[in-house]
């Protein structure tokens, strides 16, 4: 069953799986493996240290901006039902189940949790339990989705728990800077 974003998306002509590829919303997209990504992750980390965080977070905040400029032309947005559309779309992506636990969509500001976070698990697997929050990626993906949400607002995020650190869930708070 798809989500509710996917089948709008079906429904608009704005998901085509043809001639080799895949275009979603007009924009060319790759299918990576969770492992693969992870591997990439750590990989990054043991030679570059912490930059590997600010590398994966900056890819994120592109590809947030992207998303949110595409899905804003498609779709609008609606800052009262921000939270619940977000959701929907990230649900769609695979990097875990997404619950926007606190909104306020007159500042921005909002807490989120993934539940058993894709990049967390396969980070779990080939390296064991870590010191550090490991869902860099998604962190700044959230960063650009909102930026383009709203406009002229600069945001920040910080990832507060996370799977491979031990707990139960991922938890990420976004502040306007």
């Amino acid at each position: 069953m798809f989500s509710k974003f996917m089948n709008k998306m079906i429904f608009a002509n704005l998901a085509s799986f043809d001639e080799g590829k895949i275009e979603i919303m007009g924009v060319g997209a790759v299918i990576v493996s969770s492992p693969v990504l992870a591997e990439i992750f750590l990989k990054i980390y043991k030679t570059e240290g912490k930059k590997a965080f600010d590398m994966f977070y900056e890819a994120g905040m592109n590809h947030g901006r992207l998303i949110g400029k595409v899905s804003m032309e498609h779709f609008g947005v609606d800052k009262q039902k921000f939270s619940d559309q977000m959701a929907d779309s990230s649900n769609m992506m695979g990097l875990g189940l997404m619950e926007v636990t606190k909104y306020d969509p007159f500042s921005g500001e909002a807490t989120v949790h993934i539940k058993d976070s894709t990049m967390a698990r396969e980070v779990l697997k080939l390296n064991g339990k870590t010191k550090f929050p490991v869902d860099w990626f998604f962190c700044g993906t959230m960063v650009g989705v909102f930026e383009s949400a709203f406009k002229g607002k600069k945001f920040g995020c910080e990832e507060t728990k996370c799977l491979a650190m031990g707990a139960s869930y991922c938890e990420f708070v976004l502040r306007p800077k």
